[in-house]
């Protein structure tokens, strides 16, 4: 949690002090309704969560590491501006820490252990009843719930709840 809030007020300083609105004007410009490049990330994290209001520590991790990605991507856009080549590298180390986290703050070795099982002859009955079980109580509501979103982060969110349906999986 220490490493992601000081990623996070670091990448906010620098935002602050290239006169930057917010975190999401980078390279990935998301409009105010949900559509853009690292919309569908936003929202497939946003459906791996396990409340949908309430970030843990990995989800907020996971977040920021999108945002640090928006704005180093934006550090590449001013690349022929050598004044930015210090934010980009201090960026990047925040991105290099972020990364680090992910692994300690959201186990993914109990995914990573998930998958590799479905991935035997035996793991392979084991996916298919997973998922046609999660079909019978949840799944055809996240698709049809997917069909009528109107925006990428929804769209994208409805398929992490589906993801972390059929792997049993929340963040």
């Amino acid at each position: 949690m220490q490493r992601q809030q000081e990623a996070t007020s670091s990448m906010h300083e620098r935002i602050k002090a290239s006169r930057l609105r917010s975190p999401m004007v980078g390279a990935s410009a998301i409009d105010k309704n949900g559509n853009g490049t690292f919309s569908a990330s936003l929202g497939f994290i946003g459906g791996l969560q396990l409340q949908e209001n309430v970030f843990s520590v990995c989800s907020a991790t996971l977040i920021s590491e999108v945002q640090i990605l928006d704005e180093i991507i934006s550090y590449f856009k001013e690349f022929y501006l050598p004044a930015r080549w210090g934010n980009a590298m201090r960026a990047y180390q925040d991105l290099i820490n972020l990364s680090s986290g992910i692994y300690a703050d959201c186990k993914f070795d109990s995914l990573m252990n998930t998958i590799s099982g479905i991935l035997s002859q035996e793991g392979l009955s084991t996916f298919f009843a997973r998922f046609f079980s999660t079909a019978i109580f949840d799944v055809g509501k996240q698709l049809n719930l997917f069909k009528a979103a109107k925006s990428d982060y929804q769209r994208w969110k409805y398929i992490g709840k589906i993801f972390s349906l059929v792997f049993n999986f929340k963040i």
